[in-house]
C-alpha cells in the first residue's frame, strides 16, 4: 500500500487530499449557472518563500474528514491504506523520507550500511535520538530497541497472524519462508499431533524448501526464530537476505519492518493490540480518541522530533453517505476544513475561484487571487479494473445482486484470457473518466496506460522506468518512440471503437462454444458499484450501458443511453443478441458494504489501487505473480485449479519473467538498467497477454485547482511506503495563501531540491 496495500482501495470514493495539504476533494454537481467571481488575480513579490511567512498565525488543530475510519491499527496484520496512514503517525521506523522525497535516516544513524553484495545490511540505532515508546496517555513504558525491529518480523511472520504484510520480508529475508511454513504445520495442522510425530511431519513438509529433512534440533531453532535473517546487538540491526538488493533500505518505510514492543505485544495480546487505542506509540502523535465517527490525535511530547511536529491536534471526522452537492467548498468557507480541491460540476465554486471576475480563467490559469494551479507531485496508487478468476459462489458477504448459479456460470468464461480481453477492451474509459470533470483534459487527467506510473522511481542516471516501458513497447511492437507514448502516456484515453470491441465479443463467445459447450448466456459480469451514493450511481449506470453497447452492438437500458458518433445508429437489443451483461452490485450502499465486499473478494469485475512499499518495480510486479501480493483479490492464488490452460502458462511465463528480473542485481548502474529493462518487458507482456487488468487512473497526476491554509512542501514525500502518509512539518495558517503565494513556495522547492541533486 502506499500505504498501500495500501492496499485495497475504493475506486468511488471520495478524495480527501488537497494540493499542497490535506483537505477534502469537492465532488459537487451542477447548481445551475452563476455570475463568476469577484476578484481578480493578486500579484505577490517576486523574492516571496518560505521565510516570508514567519510572522503569519498558525492554527495548532488541524479538522478534516475521512471517507473511511480505520478500522484496525494491528500493524502486525494489515497493509490497508486506511489503516496504514495513520499508523505512519504513531510509529517510526529506522529510515524515511524528507519533504524532498530522499531517503533519510530515522530512528538509525544512516541509512544502512551493506556487504559488499547487497545481501546484508546493517543499521545502528542513533542513541542521541533517545526513541522511547509511551501509552496513548504519553506515559513512558520503555525505550525503542533493536530487538523491537526483530520482534516484528517475529509475529508478521509468524502463521497464526495471518498478516497481510508478511508478503514483502518474505520476498528477501533469509529463513522469513522456512520460519512461516514451520509454524504453520506446528501450530496449526499438527497441533493435535503426538509430540514425537510432529518433528516427523514438519521435517518431512519443510524438506519441500529446504532440499533435505531438518533434524529436530533444526526444526527447535526454525521454530524459535533463530533461522531467521535477523540479527540484533544492543545497538545494531542487521537484516541477511535471500538476494542482493540495493534498494533494501526503502522496504523499510512499511509496516512489517516498523518496530514491536513484543513484551507489550503479550501483554495485551495479539487479540486486542491494534484495537482501540492498543498500541505503543514513538512517533509525532499520540492517539487520545478513537470512535467510529470521530478519531482525535495529540502531539506526542516525547517525540525525539517533536521541534518538527508543528500542528498539536489532528481531528478526523467521518464522512457521510450522499453528501451536499457543494459539501467541500462550502464546509470550507464555512472555517471547517483547511483546504479543498476545485471540482468543474460545482459551477458556483467554479465561476468564483477558477473563472474569476472576468469569467475567462480555466484549470490552467484560474482567475481568482486564492487559487492555485498546479501539477500534482505525489506518485499514488495505481488504480485497476480487474476481474476475480475465482469468484466463490457460496455468496460470503451476502451482497450480491445475482445468483450463485450466474456466478458459476461467468467463472466459466473469465478463466480464459481472450474473454477477459474482451471484456477489458470494451470497457467504456471515457464515460468512465466523464465523473471527472466537465471537459475532456480534465475527465482524462488521471489516466494511465500502465501499471507502474511515471515519477515513480529512477535508475542511476535519472532514467524514469517508465521510460524503460516506452522502451519495451517499442521494441515489441517496432514503432516510433511517438507511438509507443501514444499507446502509455498517461493523460490519453486509449481504446478500441465499438466495431472492434462488438466483433472482438463475438469472436470470443464463438471460442467458448468449443471451450465451455455447456455456457449459459448472457453471461451476467457483476460490478462493484457504489450504490448508495447518488452521484457514483448515476455515473455508473451511464458507464455500464456504454460497456453493454460496445460489448453487445446494441442498447440495453434506454434510460442511460448517451448518443455519440460511434453508437447514433445502434438499437435496442432483443433477448437474443444479449451474449455478455455487465450489471450494478445494487446493494453496497455504504462504505462498509464496499469494503465487506472488498474483503470477501465477493465480485466479478472490481476497480482497486496498489501503492509500491519500496522503491523497486519489483513492489508492483510481484502483485500479479500468481501467489502474488494481489492474488487473493485476483483469485490468481498457487496451484490454481480453476485456471485455462493457456491461462496458466501465461502466468508460468510471467512468473519465470518476473523472477529473471529479480534477480539481477543492482550493484551497477548497467545492472539496474538491465533490471529494468526485463521489469519493463515483463510489465508489456502483463499488460498486454495476460488480461489479468485494466489501468485505469492515478489521482496524483494531473492540474487541479485548490485553495488552501497549509503550507506547502514542508512534510515528508515520497512515492512508496509510509513517509507521504506522515503529518510532521505541517504547518497550517489562520487564512489562506494566496495562489501566487504558493506558486512561489513550490518554486523555492524545486530550487532547494535541484540544489540537492548537484
Amino acid at each position: 500500500m502506499k500505504q498501500k496495500k495500501y492496499l485495497v482501495l475504493l475506486g468511488a470514493m471520495l478524495a480527501l487530499v488537497a494540493c499542497g495539504g490535506p483537505g477534502v476533494s469537492s465532488s459537487s454537481q451542477s447548481q445551475g449557472g452563476s455570475n463568476c467571481g469577484e476578484y481578480t488575480p493578486y500579484v505577490c513579490p517576486e523574492d516571496f518563500g518560505y521565510a516570508s511567512l514567519s510572522e503569519r498565525e498558525r492554527k495548532s488543530t488541524y479538522e478534516t474528514y475521512l471517507s473511511v475510519m480505520p478500522t484496525t491499527l494491528n500493524y502486525t496484520k494489515t497493509m490497508q491504506a486506511e489503516n496504514a496512514s495513520h499508523i505512519a503517525n504513531f510509529v517510526d521506523g529506522l529510515v524515511e523520507h524528507d519533504r524532498f522525497g530522499n531517503l533519510v535516516p530515522c530512528l538509525a544513524t544512516n541509512t544502512g550500511t551493506p556487504n559488499a553484495d547487497f545481501t546484508e545490511w546493517q543499521f545502528e540505532l542513533d542513541s542521541s535520538k533517545n526513541s522511547v515508546w509511551v501509552d496513548s496517555t504519553g506515559k513512558e513504558y520503555g525505550k525503542v530497541t533493536p530487538e523491537d525491529f526483530k520482534s516484528i518480523l517475529k509475529i508478521v511472520l509468524h502463521a497464526s497472524t495471518a498478516s497481510e504484510s508478511a508478503y514483502l520480508p518474505l520476498l528477501i529475508i533469509q529463513g522469513a519462508e522456512e520460519y512461516v511454513e514451520a509454524t504453520r504445520l506446528w501450530y496449526q495442522t499438527y497441533k493435535d499431533t503426538a509430540a514425537s510425530a510432529k518433528y516427523t511431519f514438519v521435517g518431512r513438509d519443510l524438506r519441500k524448501i529446504l532440499g533435505y529433512v531438518p533434524t529436530n534440533e533444526e526444526i527447535d531453532q526454525i521454530l524459535a526464530f533463530e533461522k531467521v535473517g535477523v540479527v540484533t546487538t544492543d545497538t545494531t540491526i542487521t537484516y541477511k537476505l535471500t538476494n542482493s538488493a540495493d534498494y533494501f533500505p526503502t522496504m523499510l518505510t512499511y509496516l512489517p519492518f516498523l518496530p514491536l514492543n513484543e513484551k507489550y505485544y503479550n501483554e495485551i495480546g495479539a487479540v486486542n493490540f491494534g484495537a482501540a487505542k492498543n498500541i505503543l506509540f514513538n512517533g509525532a502523535y499520540l492517539l487520545e480518541e478513537r470512535e467510529d465517527s470521530r478519531m482525535v490525535y495529540t502531539k506526542n511530547n516525547t517525540y525525539w522530533d517533536a521541534d518538527n511536529v508543528k500542528t498539536t491536534k489532528v481531528i478526523y471526522k467521518r464522512l457521510g453517505e450522499n453528501l451536499p452537492k457543494d459539501f467541500a467548498r462550502t464546509e470550507y468557507e464555512a472555517g471547517k476544513i483547511d483546504g479543498f480541491t476545485l471540482n468543474s460540476f460545482d459551477t458556483v465554486g467554479w465561476d468564483k475561484y477558477v473563472k474569476g471576475v472576468d469569467c475567462a480563467g480555466t484549470i490552467l490559469d484560474p482567475h481568482h487571487e486564492l487559487t492555485y494551479s498546479s501539477e500534482n507531485l505525489n506518485v499514488d496508487s495505481s488504480f485497476m479494473f480487474y476481474l476475480n478468476l475465482n469468484r466463490p459462489t457460496s455468496n460470503p458477504s451476502k451482497l450480491t445482486s445475482i445468483k450463485s448459479t450466474d456466478i458459476a456460470n461467468a467463472n466459466k468464461a473469465i478463466k480464459y484470457s481472450y474473454f477477459r480481453d474482451a471484456i477489458y477492451d470494451s470497457l467504456d474509459l471515457n464515460m468512465y473518466n466523464a465523473r471527472n470533470g466537465q471537459d475532456v483534459f480534465e475527465q482524462q487527467q488521471t489516466q494511465i496506460n500502465t501499471y507502474i506510473p511515471k515519477n515513480f522511481v529512477s535508475d542511476n542516471n535519472g532514467k524514469d522506468y517508465f521510460d524503460y516501458l516506452l522502451d519495451a513497447y517499442q521494441s515489441k511492437h517496432n514503432v516510433t518512440r511517438e507511438e509507443a507514448e501514444a499507446n502509455l502516456n498517461p493523460g490519453i484515453v486509449v481504446q478500441k471503437s465499438l466495431d472492434e470491441t462488438v466483433a472482438q465479443l463475438q469472436a470470443a463467445v464463438a471460442q467458448l462454444a468449443i471451450d465451455e459447450p455447456t455456457i449459459s448466456y448472457p453471461i451476467t459480469i457483476e460490478y462493484a458499484s457504489f450504490y448508495g451514493d447518488t452521484d457514483q450511481q448515476t455515473f455508473d449506470s451511464l458507464f455500464i450501458e456504454a460497456t453493454n453497447e460496445r460489448l453487445n452492438g446494441c442498447i440495453i437500458d434506454e434510460n442511460y443511453y448517451y448518443p455519440n458518433e460511434e453508437n447514433m445508429d445502434l438499437r435496442v437489443c432483443n433477448a437474443n443478441e444479449v451474449k455478455v451483461k455487465i450489471v450494478p452490485n445494487t446493494k453496497i450502499l455504504s462504505t462498509q458494504n464496499y469494503l465487506t465486499v472488498s474483503a470477501t473478494f465477493d465480485y466479478t469485475l472490481f476497480i482497486s489501487g496498489w501503492g509500491p512499499d519500496y522503491g523497486d518495480p519489483m513492489t508492483y510486479a510481484h502483485t500479479v505473480v500468481q501467489g502474488g501480493d494481489l492474488a487473493d483479490y485476483m483469485g490468481i492464488t498457487e496451484n490454481a485449479t480453476h485456471f485455462s490452460a493457456e491461462t496458466q502458462a501465461l502466468f508460468d511465463t510471467y512468473g519465470q519473467m518476473v523472477e529473471e528480473a529479480n534477480a539481477i542485481v543492482s550493484s551497477t548502474s548497467a545492472a539496474k538498467q538491465e533490471r529494468f529493462k526485463k521489469f519493463a518487458e515483463a510489465e508489456i507482456f502483463m499488460l498486454e497477454e495476460m488480461a489479468i487488468m485494466k489501468p485505469l487512473y492515478q489521482s496524483g497526476q494531473g492540474f487541479s485547482c485548490s485553495i488552501s491554509n497549509f503550507i506547502p512542501y514542508r512534510s515528508p514525500r515520497s512515492g512508496y511506503g509510509l513517509s507521504s502518509s506522515k503529518l510532521k512539518g505541517m504547518e497550517i495558517l489562520t487564512a489562506p495563501l494566496k495562489g501566487c503565494e504558493r506558486q512561489r513556495l513550490r518554486a523555492e522547492w524545486d530550487r532547494q531540491k535541484a540544489e540537492q541533486d548537484i
